[in-house]
């Protein structure tokens, strides 16, 4: 009986570390893109991406929610329209919901040749410089 018990119990520490938390992050994709969002900067791995279908791994390093949100624009990066305290999102070709702290999310998303500002649009965060100007060629 004890072994059996034994063997039920363990079976149980088995699968319950089999399954992980939520705060465990599957490896990124090869030739992903990183992006860090963090206070107040938008860190992105590579600004300068071939067009086309891109992997993005999103993670929220900082200590505060943060989103990604992506514009395309030819306005320069710290020059885009504001309205109560958001960035416009004129140009919006993609983006995150909010992360909390430390959760990241992939972004898939396809990239046409030109501009892009790459912002965080949480309340008053583009003003204080979340933003980061990617040139997709």
């Amino acid at each position: 009986m004890r072994a059996r018990l034994l063997l039920i119990v363990s079976a149980v520490a088995l699968v319950s570390s089999a399954c992980g938390s939520a705060a465990a992050q599957p490896p990124a994709p090869s030739g992903a893109i990183n992006v860090e969002l963090t206070e107040w900067r938008v860190i992105v791995s590579n600004v300068a991406p071939q067009a086309g279908p891109l992997t993005l791994v999103v993670k929220n390093t900082g200590a505060v929610a943060h989103d990604l949100t992506i514009l395309k624009t030819d306005l320069p990066a710290d020059r885009i329209p504001q309205e109560a305290g958001k960035a416009r999102e004129d140009g919006r070709v993609a983006g995150t919901a909010s992360l909390n702290p430390g959760q990241s999310t992939p972004l898939m998303v396809t990239l046409q040749p030109g501009s892009y500002v790459f912002i965080c649009n949480e309340q008053g965060h583009y003003a204080l410089g979340m933003h980061t100007a990617v040139t997709v060629g």
